[in-house]
């Protein structure tokens, strides 16, 4: 019973220092891309016009989602993030090719 225990003990240590090393790393560039994003949007030709939320990940770092507008009037959704000190935008999507001016 003691040795179930004492594995039981180690085996929760090693989950709670596993997810706050992760929770350390998966989000690590968030704040970063936030502060430079709009100004690395604006040089596409994007205008945010709305803000979707960030995700994390143990390799890349975060990723910030934004929906942005283009010079076009076309709405986007797509994700900002930073790889090797770069912004790079991901998963570019046109929201139903819709025209929000007209």
């Amino acid at each position: 019973m003691r040795e179930t225990l004492h594995f039981i003990i180690g085996i929760a240590t090693l989950v709670c220092i596993t997810g706050a090393i992760w929770n350390g790393t998966a989000y690590r560039d968030v704040h970063q891309i936030k502060k430079k994003a709009p100004k690395y949007l604006e040089s596409f030709e994007y205008r945010i016009v709305g803000y979707e939320g960030f995700q994390g990940g143990m390799i890349h770092g975060g990723g910030v989602w934004y929906q942005v507008e283009d010079s076009d009037g076309y709405l986007y959704t797509l994700c900002v993030r930073e790889w090797r000190g770069e912004l790079h935008l991901y998963d570019i999507t046109c929201l139903n090719a819709v025209k929000v001016r007209q």
